[in-house]
Formats: structure tokens, sequence, C-alpha cells
């Protein structure tokens, strides 16, 4: 079995976590995350000044990110907890169904490159 059979969007993931690190959409749920972003993001064509240095403040300029690490690491557990069950769903699908090998499954050994997020900030 390919692994885009259980993530289409391989090799990306997306997921939407909130800030108490509750996924609201895993990366089963891809269009759910898409339609987050395009209804933040459309008709903008840059950052927000004021986030940005709200953010840099928080996080003295990117030197203290562990609020945002504990968010990126449920992230990571959702996608391998999501990506066995998912996996294992395929197994029922009938005579053809087997699992990926075991370099295309995803575990916490997994090596993840950040590519981008999005922060939404809330009142």
């Amino acid at each position: 079995m390919a692994t885009n059979d259980v993530n289409p969007l391989q090799p990306y993931f997306l997921v939407y976590v909130y800030d108490d690190r509750v996924i609201a959409y895993s990366f089963a749920q891809p269009k759910q995350v898409l339609e987050v972003f395009r209804a933040v993001c459309t008709g903008q064509t840059s950052a927000y000044e004021e986030l940005c240095r709200l953010f840099d403040r928080q996080t003295v300029t990117g030197a203290e990110l562990e609020r945002y690490n504990r968010l990126l690491d449920a992230a990571v557990k959702s996608i391998e907890k999501t990506y066995r069950k998912r996996a294992a769903a395929k197994l029922g699908e009938g005579r053809g169904g087997l699992l990926p090998t075991k370099e295309e499954q995803v575990t916490e050994k997994t090596d993840f490159d950040l590519i981008t997020w999005l922060i939404i900030a809330g009142e």
C-alpha cells in the first residue's frame, strides 16, 4: 500500500492545533484546514505587522519557542496516531489491504520538516 493511500497530501501533513494542544483538525481533514487558512488569509498580501511584533515580544524574537514547540509536539503525536488508525482501517477494505512498509510508516521517530505555520490570534 502506498503511503498516499493513508495521506493523500503525502509527503505533507496539515494539522490545526489549538493553543491548549487540542487538535481541531488532523491531517485526515486537509480540506477543513485549508478552508480556515483561506478564511483568515484571503486578501492578505503580507503578514500583520502588529501580530508579528507581538510574536517577537512573546518569544524574545524566536529565542523562546517552548510554547510553540509543545504545539508542534501535539501535532506530531496527532499525525502518528491518525496515521496508524488510517493505515489499520485500510486493512479492512478488502483482500488487497496492506500496511505501509516500515520505511513508509509515520512514527514518533519520523523526521518532519516544518515548512510553514499560521498563528491565528484570538481574543
